[in-house]
């Protein structure tokens, strides 16, 4: 099953995109399918048939894991009382 990340990289704007296997200690790259804008366009530098790209580690800044569809109901929100 794929996760979702927002990946940041050095020098670019963060980007949305899902990996299928789990990230390995010793990877010096990592494989992003369904790669987008936070937004949810397409990336203007990527051909729109692309279905992966490949990410050298020395780019990736840090990773945000989004939770799942069936996870979403067990993650809590923020809440202000008043």
């Amino acid at each position: 099953m794929a996760k979702t990340f927002v990946f940041h990289l050095t020098g670019e704007p963060p980007i949305l995109g899902e990996i299928e296997e789990e990230i390995s200690i010793t990877a010096t790259s990592i494989r992003i399918i369904n790669a987008r804008r936070t937004d949810g366009k397409d990336l203007t530098y990527l051909d729109p048939k692309t279905q992966a790209m490949v990410i050298p580690w020395h780019r990736v800044t840090f990773l945000e894991e989004l939770p799942s569809e069936q996870d979403r109901d067990q993650v809590i929100g923020f809440f202000r009382e008043s």
